[in-house]
């Protein structure tokens, strides 16, 4: 029995930052949208067409915790993570608060704690 492959979307104004990610899930056999800025996402998000989405924090125009609290609007039970450069505890915080499902730090990203949190979500 063939599984259908996992559907992201992800989100960020850092070109290079939003490549990198979307390759490693590429490569781990996912398919991958991107979105260069909040209202972009918001353009192509309707409830079942992603599995979860990965966004930044920071962005210029909405941010991350904008998006994510919109995000949530549309479809509760998509799973968004939040990588971020803002990593106190007050930051991680407003993001969960605010509905993000994970919270990976940018000093400690590496490609495979973005996989495991995806994995962790989606199975």
């Amino acid at each position: 029995m063939a599984t259908n492959p996992i559907r992201l979307l992800v989100v960020d104004d850092d070109p290079g930052m939003r490549d990198g990610m979307a390759l490693t899930l590429k490569r781990a056999g996912h398919v991958v949208e991107q979105a260069r800025s909040a209202e972009d996402a918001l353009r192509l998000v309707r409830p079942g067409a992603f599995d979860a989405v990965i966004t930044d924090y920071r962005m210029t125009g909405m941010d991350g915790l904008q998006l994510t609290a919109r995000l949530k609007a549309i479809d509760p039970g998509l799973p968004v993570v939040l990588v971020t450069a803002l990593e106190s505890h007050e930051h991680r915080a407003r993001g969960l608060e605010v509905g993000a499902d994970a919270y990976i730090g940018k000093s400690s990203f590496d490609q495979q704690s973005l996989l495991d949190t995806i994995q962790q979500f989606l199975g």
